[in-house]
């Protein structure tokens, strides 16, 4: 695979001033300073990262390039790959909106190559202090194959190559998910008068930021996770780590620590499902139920919120709210309705990833 630009040299030898995005102010204790902490924030999940090996082992066949509109019958068939792919992906856009950015020439398009074909793409455009995402989208086959993530890593060492050292994007309800876990957050760094005019407002979305550390490879990170559990688990002599799932502690000195196991131990599995179910095609219609045609007050926006807030204590109750969805419509509607003939398909394919997915 041909590296399009070199990847940062770590510095081991200073501190970073890098602060995590997700450590917040605790604002219910009336101690002043003191941090909310969650147990899934200092657990490390000791599971071997199959992204790694899974980008490892596609690399000769994978080719990633940065264009944009330069008239050149080339790259002009690959940004019409890319606008395709953000147009069948970011179905709430417009087309013609998607169309006019992605071939103006103030932004530019990440693309990955597989086998010949576009198959994702970050569309952005870079600003003095701060780059911003337009879309970004990967094709349905290559949801689960670490595409997605490993194409943003190419981003960030990209950006840091030019000196950039800050995202700003939008993302609805389905896009925060992938955003948080690539570092994406509601706080910026940056003052107010830095970015405000220079950003389109959208609708029904959330504004995101994400700080770029300059001393962190992104695209090794993966690799890295790995090599150090094959180390710590050769020098413990263990064939597999334990993963511990609470703690006996309630407070650590300037932090308040939340115990929910259920933060270590399954929400990574009700993301994953969450994730495969939202990519069945017929899902869709479930996202925002229509509650006076249904009668029914469920719906996968409602399931969604509910894992961001972490407010499910088991996988099984999970489970539970997610069945409802469908089978609240067939309950209350008649046979012959829409909702109702997709609702009998979409509960079979939910059980089926619930069951796959189920720790």
């Amino acid at each position: 695979m041909k590296k399009l630009f070199s990847p940062p040299k770590p510095s081991m030898g200073k501190s970073s001033s890098f602060k995590n995005p997700w450590i917040e102010e605790d604002t219910n204790s009336k101690i002043i300073g003191y941090k909310k902490l969650n147990v899934s924030d200092i657990i490390t999940n000791f599971e071997t990262d199959s992204k790694a090996s899974k980008m490892e082992e596609l690399k000769d066949e994978l080719q990633f390039r940065i264009i944009r509109n330069d008239n050149c019958s080339q790259s002009l068939m690959w940004l019409l790959e890319a606008r395709n792919i953000f147009m069948c992906q970011l179905s709430n856009m417009s087309q013609d909106y998607i169309s006019e950015l992605v071939f103006n020439r103030y932004h530019k398009t990440l693309i990955i190559i597989y086998q010949g074909v576009v198959v994702g793409g970050i569309c952005f455009r870079e600003f003095e202090k701060f780059a911003e995402i337009a879309f970004c989208a990967v094709g349905n086959k290559f949801h689960i194959n670490g595409f997605g993530s490993y194409m943003m890593a190419l981003f960030k060492t990209y950006l840091q190559t030019v000196g950039i050292l800050n995202i700003f994007t939008y993302g609805d309800d389905t896009a925060l998910v992938f955003f948080h876990r690539h570092g994406f957050s509601k706080h910026t760094g940056l003052q107010s008068s830095e970015w405000k005019g220079y950003l389109k407002d959208y609708v029904n979305a959330t504004l995101l930021t994400c700080k770029i550390n300059p001393q962190i490879d992104y695209t090794m990170i993966h690799a890295a996770l790995d090599a150090m559990l094959n180390t710590i688990e050769k020098e413990l002599g263990m064939s597999k780590i334990n993963r511990v799932t609470e703690f006996p502690f309630t407070r650590i000195e300037g932090f308040m620590v939340d115990q929910r196991p259920n933060r270590v131990v399954e929400d990574k599995n009700m993301s994953a499902a969450f994730a495969a179910l939202l990519n069945y095609s017929k899902a869709d219609l479930f996202w925002k139920v229509p509650q006076q045609e249904l009668g029914s007050e469920y719906s996968l926006s409602k399931v969604y919120k509910n894992l961001i807030k972490n407010t499910y204590h088991s996988y099984e109750e999970f489970s539970n709210d997610v069945i409802k969805v469908f089978q609240s419509v067939i309950d209350n509607s008649p046979d012959t309705n829409t909702f109702t003939k997709a609702a009998k398909k979409v509960i079979e394919k939910a059980q089926e990833i619930l069951q796959k997915y189920k720790p």
